[in-house]
């Protein structure tokens, strides 16, 4: 599918919104309490020394907004208000931009942006440099990536990141073949070589954001229609990778070229849509995500909205709460239960599936292995370094034992965990009985030892 996310203008210039408003934090996030112009449609959140930027998507330019405390919002001036020559190509003599990114690095403050004619594949990404926001003092690089009706992917929402090396790269791309990732020069901050498609999705994805956290890439999308009244269906889902060109894989294993992401948010109530994604972290592994939904009480104009970004289990959320999981085995069915015990040395057992805590364990990060923790014990699962193909998967109280580590193996939407002191993997040996042992195995293709992984 072609088509990009359009933007109505009653959404974005709503009277309403020209006004004051003042958006109270919900008991259940951290939701920041907002004031001023909070017409906003794609937030791009940077903070400049004490002052903090939003660009967003605009009519006249690209759209700037400031605030001293981050809650209080001004119109400022948009960047090329008047329109650049070269975007007649792409979006047909209008003034309009989309989704803009700012960055502050090697020594310059750059913007990137998109122009796009609606319904079309005819698109640029530009890219604006100056020595900082306020300064204001902005020069025009003209296009870094085009597309069209010839090219596989949609050259709108761009978003610059860094790998772990410091490297800059750029994610791009909505509809049609999905999201991309692509390597940028340290000194033009254009591209360097060829893309890598990293995210499709048969709703339409689009708005990616790459940030680096522990070990892990971090992809956000929104994903769905972002602008159709009561029926849009936007929402924010998220997937991870060791490597930035990926795969990325969400909560359940499922790669997000094939239609994976966990939902980080999807609004409700009077609020819908979420969508427009920025991800900032202010510091100290403090992260925010600045974002639009709609208003259904105001004729679905788009809102402004921050939230806290917390980080459970390795994971990103709006809230503190851990997500436990429950894990299925591919030949059996059975679901790996802690069956109650306490002791130390216990071995762990498998069992029909119930909604029983014991089934239910909690995936904590320990660097890029996960220690997988039984809801209705607190003990964790443990290989007691057993290195015998059928010995016992066994449990014990926490520690910084490497017999607790498990590398989570993505297969085809399943996955395998392979311990870190021994290499065996997790195996449901074949067993059909209700209270028969976790076993396990060295490597092999076997389903035994291909898990469902379902959020609970």
């Amino acid at each position: 599918m072609n088509t990009p996310k359009k933007y109505p203008l009653a959404a974005l210039l709503g009277a309403a919104l020209s006004a004051f408003f003042l958006l109270v934090s919900p008991a259940s996030a951290a939701t920041w309490s907002l004031s001023g112009d909070l017409n906003c449609h794609d937030p791009a959140i940077i903070k400049e020394g004490s002052t903090w930027w939003i660009g967003r998507t605009w009519g006249a330019g690209i759209g700037i907004d400031w605030s001293s405390n981050g809650t209080t919002w001004n119109t400022g001036i948009p960047i090329f208000q008047s329109g650049l020559s070269w975007w007649t190509a792409y979006n047909g003599n209008s003034t309009w931009t989309w989704a803009p990114s700012f960055a502050d690095y090697n020594g310059k403050t750059l913007c990137y942006y998109a122009v796009s004619t609606f319904g079309s594949k005819t698109s640029a990404i530009g890219l604006a440099t100056a020595t900082s926001i306020a300064t204001g003092d902005w020069a025009d690089q003209g296009a870094i990536i085009t597309s069209s009706s010839s090219t596989s992917y949609n050259a709108i929402d761009p978003c610059f990141t860094l790998d772990a090396s410091g490297n800059p790269w750029l994610s791009f791309g909505s509809w049609s073949d999905g999201l991309h990732v692509v390597a940028l020069s340290p000194t033009t901050f254009k591209p360097t070589g060829a893309s890598y498609n990293i995210a499709y999705n048969s709703q339409g994805i689009e708005n990616s954001q790459i940030v680096y956290r522990s070990g892990y890439y971090y992809l956000f999308a929104s994903v769905g229609t972002c602008c159709n009244g009561a029926s849009s269906t936007y929402h924010i889902v998220v997937g991870r990778s060791t490597s930035i060109t990926g795969p990325y894989y969400d909560q359940s294993g499922v790669d997000m070229m094939n239609g994976g992401g966990t939902t980080v948010f999807a609004g409700g109530g009077r609020y819908i849509a979420p969508g427009g994604e920025s991800i900032l972290d202010t510091g100290n592994d403090t992260w925010i995500c600045a974002y639009h939904q709609l208003d259904s009480a105001n004729n679905y104009a788009t809102v402004l909205f921050i939230n806290d970004l917390y980080w459970v289990d390795g994971w990103p959320s709006f809230s503190t709460t851990p997500t436990y999981y429950k894990f299925g085995n591919r030949t059996t069915g059975l679901d790996i239960d802690g069956l109650g015990q306490t002791a130390n040395g216990s071995t762990c057992g498998q069992w029909s599936s119930s909604t029983s805590t014991n089934q239910q364990w909690e995936m904590v990060p320990s660097g890029t292995y996960v220690r997988l923790k039984n809801r209705a014990t607190g003990l964790f699962l443990d290989g007691m370094g057993l290195t015998t193909n059928g010995s016992n998967a066994g449990q014990w109280s926490s520690s910084t034992s490497t017999n607790q580590q498990w590398l989570e193996v993505f297969t085809g939407g399943y996955v395998r965990f392979q311990n870190r002191a021994t290499g065996l993997f997790l195996d449901g040996m074949g067993r059909t009985t209700n209270g028969s042992a976790l076993g396990q195995w060295q490597s092999n293709v076997n389903y035994n030892q291909q898990w469902s992984q379902q959020p609970q």
